[in-house]
């Protein structure tokens, strides 16, 4: 684990946004949590790019799936990683896909997986 890595987390409900901090950071990772994908891609343009991005699918205003792909078109090397509660969305550009709920060792593990790859 690399504890100099930043993950960006992104999800409408806060709750969730503060346990999946917990989590990673518990794991030695950096992390900036978003409420929405408009506040993420306004991060990215003030030119702070995240070594992975972490984010839910279904979210007022921009989707998960369409924040994966205005990212993916300008930093197509940043892993990406959907999560849902639903059925993964048949068509995505993001590197994972999980179901949730998700297992801590589960989200660690792909975490790890996508940044060393």
């Amino acid at each position: 684990m690399d504890e100099n890595k930043m993950v960006f987390v992104v999800d409408d409900r806060p709750e969730l946004r503060q346990i999946y901090k917990k989590i990673i950071e518990a794991a030695s990772y950096k992390t900036e949590i978003f409420p929405n994908g408009q506040s993420v891609l306004s991060r990215i343009a003030a030119g702070y790019l995240p070594d992975l991005l972490l984010t839910d699918v279904e979210m007022p205003g921009l989707s998960g799936v369409d924040l994966v792909d205005r990212i993916k078109r300008f930093h197509p090397t940043i892993p990406t990683i959907l999560m849902s509660g639903e059925l993964e969305p048949i068509e995505h550009k993001a590197d994972a896909f999980l179901q949730k709920p998700i297992k801590i060792t589960d989200l660690i593990k792909m975490i790890e997986l996508k940044l060393v790859s």
